[in-house]
């Protein structure tokens, strides 16, 4: 008799744990994580485990803009709405100027921070001089990260509007050379040396 009561509460224990998993749903289910902002502190390098199956990713990689010989720079230095904005401004290739580049099944391709393991976005609801601008701050890659990369004519497509990816080299201060999804047309601030790098 002592067996058969103790059998009825592991049945009746179980059938509880399900209803509370059922009701709570599984991980992530409230709604999708695309275009979310990552602004806690960085990590050292993103680690491709991060990335979801559906990508294929190589790198890193260096975007160096060809009209003013800067490297893009993810600014994890930078707060608010531009915080983690991609600029053309470094000398050199370091920490902050490396990329993996990964190809979804689309045949699309997400661009990821190695700095920050952040994706990048086009702001495309910004406004004036801020729209498009490009920023590292997903956490998943939605409608906004989804770009049309080619290294060989080096360009960079947006997805979300269509336009060209430029860096605004006449943009003074701290917005100099801020990556913005804006072009309709590829001219000289439009292209850019995309190449493999290495992690010194």
């Amino acid at each position: 008799m002592i067996q058969v009561k103790e059998l009825l509460s592991q049945l009746a224990f179980v059938a509880f744990a399900q209803s509370v998993l059922s009701a709570c749903g599984p991980a992530g289910s409230e709604g999708s994580e695309g275009s979310e902002a990552t602004d806690e502190a960085p990590s050292a390098l993103a680690s491709t485990s991060q990335l979801p199956p559906s990508l294929s990713c190589r790198g890193p990689y260096s975007i160096q803009s060809r009209a003013s010989g800067r490297y893009v720079s993810t600014e994890i230095g930078f707060s608010g709405d531009r915080i983690n904005m991609l600029r053309a401004r470094a000398l050199t290739d370091d920490a902050f100027e490396k990329f993996y580049i990964c190809e979804d099944r689309a045949g699309g391709s997400v661009i990821q921070a190695v700095v920050n393991s952040g994706y990048v976005s086009a702001e495309i609801f910004y406004s004036g001089a801020y729209n498009g601008m490009l920023r590292a701050r997903a956490t998943f890659p939605g409608e906004w990260e989804h770009l049309d990369v080619s290294i060989g004519s080096g360009t960079i497509r947006s997805r979300a509007n269509g336009a060209y990816v430029s860096a605004e080299l006449g943009y003074g201060g701290e917005d100099f050379g801020m990556l913005r999804a804006r072009a309709t047309q590829v001219g000289p601030w439009e292209r850019f040396n995309i190449r493999e790098t290495t992690w010194d």
